[in-house]
Order: C-alpha cells, then structure tokens, then sequence
C-alpha cells in the first residue's frame, strides 16, 4: 500500500507499515519519505514512481540505505519534479538508482554529492559496454583541456577518476560487466589518471627548474595495477624508474630531478583535496623498500635485483608493466627483470619459499579468527590462486615464454596449455578467482575502504550476500566454502609436490670432504656465506648457501684437490657479482656446482678463464653450448661476428671456445679425441682469421700435433709458411701472421706458432715458395723431415696453393719405400730420443719420450706409411689412429697388435691431456712425487696412484713390445 494514497494515515499506522515492509528504521524513513514532496506538485509526481520506489527498495539488500540515499539524490537535484517524470518514462533507471544506493554507499556519495553525475550515468550508451583505454584518455584530453593551472588540472583528474568509477561500479552492480572487465576498466582509468598527472607535473617541474626534460622517466605499476587486475579501493603499487644518470646542468642531476617529479606525482596522486584523492599510492615494492630511493636509474635497479632481490620481489614482478611516461623506458625495465624473474636455473625450493611467505602473512597479518574470512589473504583466497600461478610462472616461465603472463585468470589457461595444470584445475581455481573477486569488490565498494575481510555483522553480511545474488546469507557461504576448499586443495597439492621432490642432501662434514687444510676451507665456506667484510649480503643469500654448502661439501669430496677447487669457486663467485641469483642458479641445477667445482680440481687456467669472463656462465646455462658439435665454418661466422679490435675479438673468442672445450672434457661429455679435434679448429680459425683477406698466394701448412688434428691442451702450433713466389712480401706476412698470434693484449694470447720444421729451420727464410720447397726436399731434406711431412694438411690461406704443396710433399714423402738403412735410421733416432729427452732417474714417467710411450706409436705408424704408402694411397693420411685404422685394415698390423697401440696411445694421450690442462702448458712427464700422482690417479678416474701406475707400467710395456716387434720384423722386410 502506497503512503502517499493514504493522506489521512496516522504516525504510528504509517510505521507499522514501513516495518511489515521490511525497513529497519521506520520513523526515520518515513521523515525521509516526506522530504521528497516539499509540495502538491511534487507530490502528485511522486505518486506515479512511488509503488515502484518501495517495491524496489524492499527488494533490495538494504531497504534503509536504498531510501535514505534516493532522498540525498532528489535533494541535490534542482528539480525533483523533472527527477520523478524522467523515472515513470525509464522505470529501469530507478531500479539502477536504488541497486546503487542499497549496495554501494562509496557509489551513492559520489553521485549525491555531484549530481551533475546523474546525467551522465543516465545517457543510454553509458552502461552498455566497457569503455576502451582510448576513450578514457580521450575524455580525460577533453576535459583537462583549457584549464591552466596544475591544480585546476589536477582537480578535473581527481572527479574524472570518481565519475567513471561510479560508471564501472554500476554496470558491476546492474551484472552488465564481468570480473575481468570490470578490473580492466579499473586499471586503464588509472593509467589515464596516471600519465595525465605525470605530463601536468612533468611541465610544472620543468618550468620550476627551467630545463626541458627529456623522455626518460616511466612509472612501473605493480601488484594488481601491473596485471590490469585492480580493485576499486586498491593502492596503487607503483615504482618510478629513469633511463640513466647524467645531468641537465652542473647544478641539476638527472636523479634530483626524477626524484622531485616522482614526489609531485605522489602528492597529485595521494593528497586529499575538495575533489578526494585521485588513489592512494603504495611505493613499498620499490628496490630496498622505504628506505630506498623514490626514482632509480635502470642500471641501479639492474644491480639491485641481481645482487638482493628476493623471492618475493621475483613473484611481485611479474606483474610489472609501464603505466605511465616513457613507453620505450618502461619497456627496457621490463625487459630488464625479465632474467631476474624467470630464471633457467630455479630449483622447486621456490615454492617452498613462496608458501612460507604465504604462511607468515597468514600468522602475522591475518590472525586466526579471519583466515577464513579473509578473501585475499586467508585459506583458499586470492593469494593462494596467484601463489599456485606465480610458482608455476617461476619455475617454467623460462623455458616457456608463453607463460609469462601477468593477468591471473590469462595464466591460467596457459598453464593449462603448456600441461601445468589441468583443465579441471585451472577451471576450480578461476571460477574461485571470479568468485573472490566479486566478494572482494562488493566489499569495497561498500565504504570506499581497502577491506578484504567478510563481515561478521547480521546486516553487512546480508547486504553483501544479496549484492552477490544469493537469497541467504548460508547459500553465500555454502559457495564461499566450495571455492576456498578447491583452492586449498590444489594449494596444498602444488606444495606437497615441491616438497616430495626436493632431494636429500648427504650428510658430509668438512673433516670427511678430503681437505688438505680444513681450516683455510672452513674460511672460504664462511666467507661463501658471509660475503667479504665490505659487501652486504642479504639473509636470503645466505639462507640459500647454506642450502647450498652440502651440495659443495659433497662434490668437494669426489675430487682429486678439493682445496684447490674451493679456492676457484669462491674466485668465481666474487667475480660473477650476483651472489643471491649465483646461489639460486646452482641450487635449482646442481650439475652447476660440480661442474664450477670439478673445473677448478681438473684445471686452474680453466678456472681462472671463467672467473675472468664470469659472463660466460649464463651462455653455459643456456646449454646449448656444451655437448654440441661444431664444425670450422661454423666456428669461424662466431668469431667474425664478435664486436672489437680484430686482436680484442679472436682472443676473446678463443679464449670463450677452450672454455668451452675444457667443460665438455672436464664434465665428461667428450673423449680426448674430440677434444684433440675442436682444439685443432679452433686454432685454424685463428691462423685464417690472422691471414684475412691477405690470402692469395700464402698458405699455411701444418704439422706435428697440428698436422694431425691431434692439438691439445697447451700446444704450439709447427707450421710452414708456403708462398707462391719467393721474396720479403711473402716473409713480412708470414711474421705479420706470427705477431698476431702470439702478441698479448689485455685479453690473452691466442697460439704460439713454431715454423722451426721450415727448409733449413731457423737459418732458413721464415717463408718459402711452392718450387724452393720442391728443390729444398729433392736435394737435400734428411730422412726426418720426409717423416715430419708425413703429418702435413693444408690448414690456411691460399687453397689453391695449398692442394699443390700437398701433392708435392705426397710425392716426395711417399715416392719409395724405406730401405733398411732408413729402418735403421728411424729406429737410431728412436733410441736417441729415448735416452737424450726427459729425466734420466725417471725415465718410465716419461709418458711422451720414454720406452713405450707416444713417440713408440708414432714412430712406428709413420715408418710404416712411409714403407706401404706407396703401395697404399690410403695410408697417406696425418692423423696417427685414422693411419692405424687404416695399417690394421690392410692386415700391415694383426688385429691385437692394433688394439694394443690404439688402447695405450689413447690411454697415454688422456694422461696428456689431465696433466696438460691444469695450466695449459706443455707436459710431457708424470711426477715422481707420490701425491701429485695421487691427484693425478684420481683426475683420470682411478681409486688410487697404484692402481694408476699398475695400468700406466701395463700400457707402455704393451707398446714397447709391439714397437719392437714390428720395427724389427719391417727392418728385415725393407
């Protein structure tokens, strides 16, 4: 029944009947009722809208606030008659009036208090669709525009930020809008707000100082702002960053001036005025916190993740995205965090570190009385979904980029993608989102107050269980219950993974770990931990070393000089800067570690080679470095392509490729000959690239080791310098070519390079043409230089010339077999060898010149292809196994005299290798001394230094039998 059909109702009748009608305060409601008729006029146009202004309120989820906000909107109003027709023509607008003012009391004082507003949130095509970011920032033109002062500007912002508010919360109420779109609007109407204040403050400041600030500053929004996710009383989590330091004149640094911009921009933001705030503005996430500075260069913020960022600021990171200011620097800064967010080598202790911050927040911030009440941060709420997201984000967003999504409910369906989750899951956890996100906003749109907790009072309870759609308040909690449990549960799976996956440390103690100087280690383990006294490190970097140190303690007892390893790893770790990142690195992939450590015990230059380039590390990481075969053509696009002087450039690039090199064998992912193959490429590469385009009539030929492409470790390079015409050009360049390779500049050397095998050695011209080589070798070459011939290749240079040199020198080295005084001869040679190199009191170390060692086998190889490569043109080859094969094949040598020779030249030349690469020197003795040889025993793989030399005494007394026998058996054939 209406009132106003009832003049002659009484006072007490008028209230009984509000209360029957569901309103609480009945008197006050009906002096309410009465102030919307100030006379007859305005009451007969009452009558027409009035059935339907009480039916709705008392549909609605609070009768009282729905009436008594209808009467502040008339009130403000200059014509209520207008008011009341307007509602009998469009009956839908007061049923959007009084959703607004039963639901929203924020809403309804933004438009009682402006009822210019009324207007426009009336205009049919306001609440049809979400308005685009363009339109906002084209609106946000307009009505900035001619106004010319910073406040007036700053003013119109701060009332264009609280109509379209009211805009978006109504089509959220009316169920026009979804969770999505209405937290797109939400954070696009910020970015508007935000780059408007930023251009006003930008020229404000800019005449303030009088300068003219370039683009160069970006503001960084964070949190939900940065997942375009945001509330409608969320902060704005925010960071303020600037290109680089400099300044705009000696009294006025790019820092002062970004800093006093970022403050203006908080004050426009944050400072209360007739028109409200525009938001509030959180500064927290910044690098160091409060107590960090307001703006950072890139660069400032680059050295601060990488040396303290922690796991939360990883997590918060995601979500950065420029909002404001210069896109080009707000892009660098997010491209910029992109390695410090998802790294290639995170261990799924992350998420164990995630859940307990998760749990402290739970403990210290939440309490127990509202975890379940507590939509964001209490059990199976909204940070719970985001910590399920992010975790995954974390560990598999390197390796797969496509997840590297900032909206929660988008990374969903990537992870279910990318196989993460499942379809069920990721559906249970975004139907939760949805649902939390509208409690969420229906509580904040209440009062305009950051709140994330459900009420416990009756009324606040009911009010939102209605605005949600629920007739009761038990069916809202019944589905609040279903979503939060989902959520837990999943929560809980993620985290029982991570925890039954993370393997068990063994128990090793320093005293067990093989120290030679436990104390000393002890120091470097502290300081690993500790940082040096003048570097801060921070108790996330150290938590994670200490997790760390079983790990080190444990490869650190497998090697043959754990002392000598410890003492590299730390180098290295003080070299690569990053401590906190280092750290998280080698814990997600513990071949890391072993592999820093194993380097250090097999190889110091090696070591100290990556400690002074630590930037090859992260190309480690990458993988594809290691393990992947690399032909010459290859090898040399790489080296033109890096950037410096030519000198710079290839001893950077060789330098990088023997790192390379040294890994794949201290790891054990090559064998010694493939290590003999790369090096010999590498060095190739070097001796084309010194030559250049200076190539046309100059070859260079290689031999020895070289020859053979059986380089190792430490090895100069015998070469001949080949020429197509005899005369000083010729030679200049030759010595050109041996200066840039053996000259050292601040980033090493590349190859020594010996031509001492030339036409009459060092008394001959250091180069020669093709025919003064030919007359050289017919006249008067010795039988040992026929036999070093036998290892000559064309390596560099002239190709053309090259294949002729070749084809003179097969001639001549395989011409006629040897007869049996040139037998003899070779043999002479042999003994001299023998019993003139090396040390007389040891000479069965000598594993290069001594009986049964490496001369045996090439010795004998050789003297055999100088005897059948005439019959054999197959035997003509340089490399000594490939000569072997090839000996064994034509049944020159039985198949066990073939396997002796190859077993123990390959055992003699991994010997070679071990001892060769700790200093990348020429080594061609094992020590007599008996720990030396322990360490030694223990680098190749053998328990102990007997069981090594027990092979060692067994390898060369197989070869000296076969040398023997052989060389005696061919001399008496010859």
């Amino acid at each position: 029944m209406s009132l106003l059909r009832q003049p002659g109702l009484s006072k007490a009748s008028a209230e009984k009947l509000l209360r029957n009608l569901g309103f609480r305060e009945p008197a006050r409601m009906r002096g309410a009722i009465g102030r919307l008729h100030a006379d007859e006029i305005q009451r007969r146009s009452l009558r027409r809208i009035f059935r339907h202004l009480l039916d709705a309120c008392t549909q609605s989820a609070d009768p009282d606030r729905a009436l008594v906000n209808f009467e502040r909107l008339v009130a403000a109003l200059p014509n209520a008659n207008m008011l009341y027709h307007y509602l009998h023509e469009v009956p839908e607008t007061l049923d959007l009036l009084v959703t607004i003012f039963a639901h929203s009391q924020a809403l309804a004082d933004t438009l009682t208090r402006d009822a210019k507003f009324f207007h426009f949130l009336i205009s049919p095509e306001m609440l049809a669709q979400p308005r685009e970011k363009g339109w906002l920032d084209a609106e946000l033109a307009r009505l900035v525009a001619g106004l010319r002062t910073p406040t007036q500007r700053y003013d119109a912002v701060r009332r264009f930020r609280r109509r379209e508010t009211l805009r978006i919360g109504a089509r959220d109420l009316v169920g026009r809008a979804t969770v999505a779109e209405t937290t797109r609007e939400l954070s696009n109407l910020a970015d508007v707000c935000l780059q408007a204040v930023f251009e006003v403050a930008t020229e404000k400041l800019g005449k303030e100082f009088k300068v003219e600030p370039a683009a160069g500053f970006a503001v960084i929004g964070m949190g939900k702002l940065g997942g375009q996710e945001l509330n409608y009383s969320s902060d704005v989590d925010v960071i303020f960053v600037y290109d680089e330091e400099g300044e705009f004149n000696p009294r006025l640094s790019y820092h002062e001036f970004y800093t006093k911009l970022a403050e203006e921009i908080i004050h426009a933001v944050a400072a209360p005025s007739e028109q409200g705030n525009i938001f509030r503005i959180d500064l927290r996430l910044r690098p160091e916190g409060k107590s960090g500075p307001l703006a950072r260069s890139l660069e400032s913020c680059e050295n601060y993740y990488a040396e303290h960022g922690e796991t939360w600021e990883r997590m918060a990171l995601i979500k950065a995205r420029c909002v404001a200011g210069d896109a080009t620097v707000g892009e660098s800064f997010i491209r910029m965090v992109q390695p410090f967010i998802y790294r290639r080598h995170t261990g799924e202790n992350i998420i164990r570190q995630m859940a307990a911050l998760k749990q402290r927040i739970e403990q210290e911030i939440v309490r127990d009385a509202r975890l379940t009440r507590h939509v964001k941060l209490g059990i199976g709420g909204i940070r719970e979904i985001e910590f399920i997201v992010q975790a995954f984000q974390v560990l598999r967003g390197a390796a797969v980029p496509a997840l590297r999504e900032r909206g929660t409910l988008r990374a969903l369906e990537r992870l279910v993608a990318a196989k993460v989750l499942t379809a069920a899951e990721a559906r249970r956890l975004a139907d939760a989102y949805r649902f939390l996100r509208n409690v969420e906003h229906r509580l904040q749109m209440e009062m305009e107050l950051q709140t994330h907790t459900i009420p416990d009072e009756a009324q606040a309870l009911y009010r939102l269980a209605r605005s949600l759609g629920f007739e009761s308040v038990e069916q809202f909690q019944a589905a609040q219950q279903q979503h939060t449990a989902a959520v837990r549960q999943i929560y809980a799976g993620v985290l029982a993974h991570a925890e039954t996956s993370a393997a068990p440390m063994p128990e090793v103690t320093i005293a067990s770990a093989g120290f030679a100087d436990p104390v000393a280690a002890t120091k470097i383990l502290e300081s690993l931990e500790n940082g040096p006294g003048f570097v801060h490190v921070s108790a996330r970097t150290k938590e994670s070393f200490r997790r760390l140190w079983p790990t080190v303690l444990a490869v650190c007892g497998r090697l043959a000089n754990p002392d000598a390893a410890l003492v590299s790893f730390e180098k290295f770790v003080t070299a690569y800067g990053s401590r906190g990142l280092l750290y998280e690195l080698l814990l997600g992939t513990p071949k890391l570690p072993e592999m820093l450590l194993r380097l250090g015990d097999a190889s110091r230059f090696l070591a100290e080679t990556l400690a002074h380039r630590p930037e090859l590390f992260d190309e480690i990481c990458r993988g594809a470095t290691l393990s992947e075969p690399k032909n010459r053509e290859r090898m040399a696009a790489e080296l033109q392509s890096v950037v410096g002087t030519p000198a710079d450039a290839a001893r950077v690039w060789k330098r990088g490729e023997l790192l390379r090199i040294g890994i794949e064998d201290v790891m054990g992912l090559v064998d010694v000959e493939r290590v003999h193959q790369e090096m010999t490429q590498v060095a190739e590469v070097c001796l084309e690239f010194a030559v250049g385009k200076q190539k046309k009539g100059f070859a260079i030929i290689g031999l020895g080791k070289f020859g053979g492409q059986e380089l190792g470790y430490g090895a100069d390079l015998d070469v001949l310098f080949v020429s197509r015409q005899d005369g000083p050009a010729a030679i200049k360049l030759a010595a050109e070519v041996m200066a840039f390779m053996e000259r050292s500049t601040a980033v090493g050397t590349l190859f020594k390079v010996d031509p001492r095998l030339r036409p009459d050695g060092e008394k001959g011209p250091l180069a020669g043409s093709l025919a003064a080589h030919r007359e050289y070798y017919r006249q008067r070459a010795q039988l040992w230089e026929r036999q070093a011939l036998t290892k000559a290749r064309f390596v560099a240079g002239d190709e053309r010339l090259g294949r002729e040199f070749m084809e003179m020198a097969r001639g001549y080295v395989y011409g006629q077999p040897l007869n049996p005084a040139e037998w003899e001869q070779i043999r002479h040679m042999r003994r001299r060898i023998e019993m003139e190199r090396g040390d007389p009191q040891h000479r069965e170390f000598e594993f290069k010149t001594g009986p049964g060692g490496l001369i045996d086998v090439e010795f004998l190889v050789q003297a055999l292809q100088l005897q059948q490569g005439t019959r054999y043109q197959q035997l003509q080859t340089a490399h000594t196994l490939a000569a072997l094969n090839r000996l064994t094949a034509l049944s020159v040598l039985d198949d066990e005299q073939s396997y002796q020779l190859r077993r123990g030249y390959l055992f003699l030349r991994r010997v070679e290798s071990v001892l060769r690469r700790v200093e990348n020197t020429s080594v061609s003795k094992i020590s007599s001394e008996p720990r030396e040889q322990e360490v030694l025993a223990k680098r190749l793989g053998y328990m102990n230094a007997k069981e090594f030399l027990g092979v060692y005494q067994q390898m060369t007394q197989q070869i000296r039998a076969v040398y023997t026998a052989m060389m005696d058996r061919s001399g008496e054939d010859a």
